[in-house]
């Protein structure tokens, strides 16, 4: 039972798995073992439906399977945004959708109502809930229900490698009414210590409505367009008859000082009222409004001059907000900063907190975790649950990057054999089980030549970004190479941006700050665009990756690349198209290689080609030892 479970993990008998499973939009799950992440998947991945909310079984299932347990083996679950988007009545939106397969019971056994979960969230105490009952497809565990920016902050920290940091997590809204969270962790301590919430640092909110004005409805998934847009635009001249809200000051915010929402003060007319909580993922209602402007009128000087004008609003708010936070918090919190929630998606923004005049935090002061968005929420409360439950986990660090420690299931090489056995589509060319010199080094000849290949290389990457697990490579000195892949391959809009990932040692050679940037998260100056114009936006900037020997096969490609081309780095986008997400299994793999023009696929070591593709590449070794003799 329950009861009995409970009692052997407080007197230390056994080894102690959290399931972390986080509701809302962008839905994933993820398993603890003893105070660190083993396993985590986006529900997306597997359900092949993007931003999919909450979890399915068979999520939950595939996530047991790549972390090796069963379902008896899971001991406690936490939960963010178990009423996420509700539909009034305080039931939960997706669990109602899969016919209620998931039940919450409260502390007097009957059913757990929105009314307990409102005296939690307004409580001061943002962590973690009473332990509850749930019931998960017929299997009970004791659950614990985590706030939603508690999470955000949580994942932030608890995979930092910082005993003590500030913590900002922003958003457009956490499901209910609060945008924002500033608090300090400390690890030895296991406490977290809520300095300020609420919707008075609203410029994630702000650069949604925007967004979805733009006709990049919804803003959930079209806001990177927006950051894209604004690199063609003018900020000085949004282009429009309302007053723009003038940049959120982050000063009088932490000393308590509370005003209204920028947003509804200063009533941004052009915006019609879409108000907080209409859906936005297909089948729960949500549609765009006939007034917005259209997506395919991008290229008009309204739009991009709108686009340009609040990022510019979110660059400048948000490093206002982190200057007031290392002033007033920087003494107890070691000069630390942990920053999440689906606004720090905005690479743009990013680089400003770090490159922005003056600049606030050192690079090695500031931390982000790859999946910062909503996807991220099942990890933190997970890992801080198994903390409390063993104090001796506090002192636990992951020693590498979150996404080579666990993210999707390992397929073994027969799956893969399997799987490329089954299509009929496809031929091996080179390489074989693990990967190859002479698939690396063929692969590296291939992309100086012109080509587009795809990479699926062991367990997939956490958060939504390629970080060479799951990726599209091109030749980023092939200036028609950007126009190629969103046309071709990527079928998305022709502004868009691709962005380069680049042998470590080198990124100084290349970029205006050569830090180690293993998850695409900044933003910073190419230094000579010309050697890199397929990767470098039309604002002279990059969201450039870092690569190093823990990367995997990508580096290994990397280095051929550069002894070939005396060029240490390449375009490196998410192995997907538009609408889809990125692909999680091998027949995900094959099916996008197949539908699109990508030329060449290199899964599990195995080099593939598409019958009727008769280009002989059996002397690229050859050619390749030749060329960097």
């Amino acid at each position: 039972t329950c009861d009995s479970r409970q009692k052997n993990f407080f007197q230390g008998d056994e080894t102690i798995l959290v399931l972390g499973i986080c509701g809302s939009h962008d839905g994933s799950a993820c398993i603890v073992k003893d105070g660190l992440p083993i396993a985590f998947i986006a529900t997306e991945r597997i359900t092949r439906k993007k931003k999919e909310r909450g979890v399915t079984k068979e999520v939950v299932e595939y996530l047991l399977q790549a972390a090796k347990c069963e379902w008896d083996d899971i001991d406690y679950v936490t939960f963010v945004n178990w009423f996420d988007m509700g539909d009034g009545a305080g039931r939960p939106l997706w669990a109602d959708q899969r016919e209620g397969r998931v039940k919450l019971f409260g502390a007097n056994g009957g059913p757990y109502l929105a009314a307990s979960f409102q005296e939690f969230y307004d409580s001061c105490v943002p962590m973690l809930q009473t332990a509850l009952e749930i019931d998960l497809y017929g299997h009970k565990y004791p659950c614990f229900l985590a706030d939603h920016h508690f999470a955000h902050n949580a994942t932030a920290f608890l995979t930092s490698p910082f005993d003590r940091s500030a913590c900002l997590s922003v958003d457009y809204l956490d499901g209910r009414a609060r945008s924002y969270m500033v608090g300090v962790f400390d690890r030895k301590a296991g406490r977290f210590d809520r300095i300020r919430t609420g919707t008075d640092f609203d410029a994630g909110q702000i650069f949604g409505q925007v967004t979805d004005f733009l006709g990049f409805y919804p803003s959930l998934d079209g806001a990177g367009k927006t950051m894209a847009l604004a690199a063609y635009g003018d900020p000085r001249n949004p282009g429009g008859p309302a007053p723009w809200p003038s940049t959120r000051d982050g000063t009088t915010l932490l000393n308590g000082d509370p005003f209204a929402s920028m947003l509804f003060a200063n009533g941004v007319e052009r915006l019609p009222d879409r108000r907080c909580f209409v859906p936005q993922l297909e089948g729960e209602g949500g549609q765009a409004d006939p007034n917005w402007l259209k997506a395919e009128d991008w290229d008009s000087d309204r739009s991009a001059n709108l686009a340009a004008s609040v990022q510019n609003y979110l660059e400048v708010s948000l490093g206002n907000m982190v200057e007031a936070i290392r002033r007033e918090l920087g003494n107890v919190s070691d000069n630390k900063l942990c920053l999440s929630g689906g606004t720090l998606l905005n690479v743009v923004a990013n680089g400003r907190v770090l490159w922005g005049s003056p600049a606030s935090y050192a690079p090695d002061e500031v931390y982000l975790h790859p999946a910062c968005g909503d996807d991220g929420l099942s990890i933190g409360p997970a890992m801080y649950l198994s903390h409390w439950l063993d104090s001796t986990y506090r002192t636990k660090k992951i020693t590498k990057n979150i996404h080579r420690i666990e993210g999707g299931r390992l397929y073994k090489p027969s799956e893969i054999d399997l799987s490329i056995k089954a299509e009929s589509g496809v031929k091996v060319v080179a390489g074989g089980e693990g990967c190859t010199l002479q698939a690396v080094q063929t692969v590296a000849l291939m992309l100086a030549e012109g080509q587009v290949v795809a990479l699926f290389d062991g367990k997939s990457e956490a958060g939504p970004r390629a970080l060479g697990h799951r990726s599209i490579l091109g030749d980023p000195r092939d200036a028609d190479m950007r126009d190629h892949l969103n046309a071709k391959v990527k079928k998305r809009e022709s502004f868009r941006p691709f962005a380069p990932i680049v042998l470590e040692d080198q990124a100084g050679d290349l970029f205006s700050e050569g830090y180690a940037n293993p998850f695409m998260l900044y933003s910073v100056e190419v230094k000579d665009p010309d050697k890199l114009p397929a990767a470098t936006h039309v604002d002279g900037t990059a969201r450039y990756q870092t690569a190093n020997a823990d990367s995997g096969v990508i580096f290994q490609i990397l280095e051929a690349f550069y002894a070939h081309t005396e060029c240490p780095a390449l375009i490196n986008t998410s192995f997907n198209v538009k609408g889809q997400p990125i692909v999680e299994s091998p027949d995900d793999a094959l099916s996008c290689f197949l539908e699109t023009e990508i030329d060449y696929l290199l899964l599990g070591g195995r080099l593939l080609a598409k019958v009727g593709d008769e280009r002989d590449w059996d002397g690229a070794p050859v050619d390749y030892d030749s060329a960097v003799a």
